[in-house]
């Protein structure tokens, strides 16, 4: 029982979510993930951790605003053979709420939350869902 750990970790980014394009700008940036509304109401991400560097960083450009701004982008399997690492289950929803569960020791959580915060900023102005009475109001 020493080396089994089930973590279910919860938060809210504080904003909500447009699922459909949180999705696709997931999968342009290679992520695993699913949705299908139509079954369920979340995005099942699947982050995982390389075994042999713990946290797998990729460089990424994205362009916003005609500058191109450089981060580090982690989470991605980098195996040339057969699949080592840990897999991470994201659930994500449109109220903003994240379950996280999968991780293996304490010391994963805060390194994996915070770079998937950090993803959500950068996307932040794509995948932030607008009302119309925010438009009217604001």
């Amino acid at each position: 029982y020493n080396n089994l750990l089930l973590t279910l970790y919860k938060f809210n980014i504080n904003f909500i979510i447009n699922r459909q394009r949180f999705y696709e700008k997931l999968i342009n940036l290679n992520y695993i993930c699913k949705y299908k509304p139509e079954s369920y109401s979340g995005i099942k991400l699947i982050y995982k951790i390389n075994l042999t560097n713990n946290l797998n960083f990729e460089t990424l450009n994205i362009s916003k605003n005609k500058t191109t701004s450089e981060t580090k982008l982690t989470g991605l399997c980098i195996c040339t053979s057969k699949c080592t690492c840990i897999s991470i289950t994201f659930l994500i929803f449109q109220t903003g709420n994240i379950i996280i569960t999968g991780f293996k020791n304490m010391e994963q959580i805060e390194p994996v939350t915070k770079n998937f915060i950090d993803l959500c900023n950068l996307l932040r102005n794509d995948i932030k869902k607008e009302y119309l009475y925010n438009k009217i109001n604001n």
